[in-house]
């Protein structure tokens, strides 16, 4: 086996996925997901792409050019700095009590940058990958924290108009 396939069934085995499971989270067919392990297939970037913010890893190990799984705890660490920008932001706005329209310029101004250096990061894909790569062994956890990302994401919409 090469060294991408290798590399996919370590990230699956890592968080305990069976190869239908891997397929079913990335939106891929079994058959498909199997082939791209197996290196029957050539693995596409878009999957690829996807995989590494999905599972927080970095396109160069994958692709068996670099030694390192993690992607940058840098690039988490403003992902973080960005997502708790963009809620401060959110709750200071929420406190006021008042609607989107009511709010001043200056408000409006301050969520819609916090909210575009956040997507800019990669939004909610980026910030669920962080979250799996510093707990990626506590369901738990982890799904609290995606379910507090979709419910705060689901209210900053209006931010990007």
């Amino acid at each position: 086996m090469n060294v991408i396939g290798e590399r996919l069934r370590d990230i699956r085995s890592r968080h305990h996925l069976s190869q239908g499971e891997m397929a079913l989270r990335l939106g891929l067919s079994d058959r498909a997901y199997k082939n791209y392990e197996l290196e029957k297939r050539e693995t596409p970037l878009a999957v690829a792409i996807s995989i590494c913010d999905d599972f927080g890893v970095d396109l160069n190990w994958l692709a068996g050019t670099a030694q390192s799984s993690v992607a940058t705890f840098e690039r988490f660490m403003e992902t973080f700095s960005a997502f708790n920008e963009a809620r401060a932001a959110y709750v200071e706005f929420e406190a006021r009590g008042v609607s989107y329209s009511e709010s001043t310029q200056a408000e409006r101004d301050r969520l819609r940058a916090a909210g575009q250096r956040l997507e800019t990061l990669g939004g909610t894909r980026a910030m669920g990958a962080a979250i799996r790569s510093f707990s990626p062994d506590d369901a738990a956890r982890t799904l609290h924290a995606g379910d507090e990302l979709n419910h705060f994401w689901s209210h900053i919409g209006g931010w990007m108009a």
